[in-house]
């Protein structure tokens, strides 16, 4: 399997920014401060998020159930850890629920075309922004 550079990058670039989003909630959760409340972490949080779901739908090839089936169990495992660690602040439904779910559909709808995704992937997109991204 030959790999792509730039993809490869901009995967780096993700977890980069995604780290550093990370590291500075945790501070806040720690220390009950609003650090990541900064424009600078609200956009890096939103760019990190849309490179990781970018590279998911560009990087899917015969995903095998098996896998996807693994990537839901991880997201369980987190929700439980957290659950755990911050009972009053656990994970509900992050961004490894979300790859995981759309993995699946994805699995699903690819087998009636590319079209039925694509559109899929818009609508909800415009629904997440108009509709339910109203706390930002």
């Amino acid at each position: 399997m030959n790999r792509d550079d730039k993809i490869d990058f901009i995967k780096g670039i993700a977890v980069i920014l995604m780290i550093i989003f990370h590291f500075f909630s945790l501070i806040d959760v720690k220390k009950k401060s609003v650090i990541t409340s900064h424009p600078y972490f609200i956009i890096t949080g939103y760019i990190s998020r849309i490179l990781f779901i970018f590279l998911l739908g560009y990087n899917f090839k015969n995903n095998k159930l098996k896998k996807i089936l693994l990537l839901i169990l991880l997201s369980l495992l987190i929700n439980l850890i957290t659950l755990l660690i911050y009972p009053t602040n656990f994970v509900r439904f992050g961004i490894l629920h979300l790859l995981s779910i759309s993995l699946l559909l994805l699995n699903i709808l690819t087998k009636f075309g590319d079209t039925i995704p694509l559109i899929s992937g818009i609508i909800m997109f415009i629904i997440f922004i108009f509709v339910l991204n109203k706390k930002y």
